[in-house]
């Protein structure tokens, strides 16, 4: 009679710890999937405004058949306004409802340009809306930072924010986006 005590009490402990741990771990699959859902609604955002900033000359299209942003220098600009439209932020880049994410912060903006299938002209334009320029010799392999080979006017993104873990606190998480606009074979 003893001996089936204590296996009850081993068997009801072991099921109370099995139950607790099955929960903590539901919870953490719950917040996971947040954190992750939330990352992909930021990249979708951030993929809607890349393509509403760019602007394209019609201009040029009519004249020359090329596709082409109308002002590199304008991109960011538009692009900003458009993910705080989307994301719902102030100003400074803040959500203005509470989120598991906190200030977006963009750390690189550059449109890339093929001109005539020779060269790469990069234009990497910072927070002040300044235009740095490179050209890149284009040998059909150059891709972007992300990984994605450039095919045409493209425009790559890098931003981050702190997303709220659960046990971890605060993490800091890249986001990245590349659009092209058009590709080369168009």
């Amino acid at each position: 009679v003893i001996m089936n005590k204590k296996k009850a009490a081993i068997e009801y402990l072991s099921s109370i710890m099995l139950i607790c741990l099955t929960g903590i771990l539901l919870i953490y699959c719950i917040r996971f999937k947040e954190i992750k859902l939330c990352q992909m609604k930021i990249r979708d955002c951030m993929d809607i405004s890349a393509l509403a900033a760019a602007v394209i000359d019609t201009d040029e299209l009519y004249s020359t058949g090329m596709i082409r942003v109308n002002s590199v220098a304008n991109t960011r600009t538009l692009f900003e306004k458009t993910l705080k439209q989307n994301l719902n932020l102030d100003e400074n880049m803040i959500p203005v409802e509470k989120s598991v994410y906190d200030k977006i912060n963009i750390h690189k903006f550059i449109v890339y340009r093929i001109v005539n299938d020779e060269y790469i002209m990069k234009y990497e334009i910072d927070a002040n809306q300044y235009c740095y320029s490179t050209r890149i010799p284009y040998d059909k392999t150059q891709r972007t930072p992300d990984g994605k080979l450039i095919e045409g006017e493209t425009i790559y993104v890098d931003a981050g924010t702190y997303v709220e873990g659960l046990f971890s606190g605060k993490k800091y998480e890249h986001i990245t986006c590349c659009v092209d606009i058009v590709s080369s074979d168009v």
